[in-house]
């Protein structure tokens, strides 16, 4: 039931937007008016703001470009004015609201992650000892753009007291053909960082991953069914104490 009601019944809403809006809701921002972007913003007061969505609406699911259906999309520098103006005014007007972006292209999504990433979750998480992040352990399952995105974050924050390979081997990136490797086929460059060369054992899943590896924090950033099972979290645990898991809302 939530297959239907959720991707079909999407695509028919957006495809059919002209012709069932009845109001306003949320605030639409023009990129030809930056200028103009804090005072949208700001007309929704001193609204009690917990979450703010932000889509271009580049990459929907199953729909692909809804965003410019008449003229060519803005991308570069300008784009990347917007999006500054837009979260430094969000940040500015709504301070504990946390800003969401959805449905951005790849290269958009990852050019976003790398210009506003933020481990705060992950620190908040970890106990803060002497050690800071030293310690982290992380597995991802589902090596797209967000799980590899996240992985980066957390190697920038982990460099702060290791050297970079060493942030590297802190973490294990798992998708649909198991652990990446140096064996597995066709992964990007941004995922290659992450290939491991010395795995030689015959099962590759996360589980396995999991019990191999020890890891304290697991992320969640795949919708493949029946992956994060009731095995994961014992594994995962084993006793100890400071473990932690995150999933992604996509």
């Amino acid at each position: 039931m939530f297959r239907v009601v959720y991707t079909p019944t999407e695509g028919d809403a957006i495809q059919n937007y002209s012709r069932i809006f009845r109001s306003l809701e949320g605030v639409y921002l023009n990129i030809n008016e930056i200028d103009r972007i804090h005072h949208d913003l700001s007309l929704w007061g001193t609204a009690d703001i917990d979450y703010i969505l932000v889509t271009d609406g580049e990459e929907i699911l199953g729909i692909s470009d809804q965003g410019y259906l008449k003229e060519k999309r803005v991308l570069g520098a300008r784009y990347d004015q917007f999006l500054d103006t837009l979260v430094t005014s969000a940040s500015g007007l709504y301070l504990k609201a946390c800003i969401y972006f959805e449905d951005l292209a790849l290269d958009t999504a990852r050019g976003v992650l790398a210009g506003w990433e933020d481990t705060c979750s992950i620190s908040t998480a970890r106990p803060c000892d002497e050690n800071g992040l030293r310690d982290t352990r992380m597995a991802v399952f589902g090596a797209g753009t967000a799980g590899v995105g996240i992985a980066d974050q957390v190697v920038n924050a982990i460099m702060s007291k290791l050297r970079e390979q060493a942030a590297v081997n802190k973490i294990w990136l798992v998708d649909n053909p198991g652990l990446l490797s140096d064996k597995t086929k066709d992964i990007s460059e941004a995922q290659k960082v992450y290939a491991r060369s010395s795995w030689n054992r015959e099962q590759s899943d996360f589980l396995e991953a999991v019990k191999q590896d020890n890891p304290n924090i697991l992320v969640g950033t795949s919708t493949v069914l029946r992956t994060l099972t009731e095995d994961i979290v014992p594994a995962m645990v084993g006793g100890k104490e400071g473990q932690s898991s995150f999933r992604s809302p996509t």
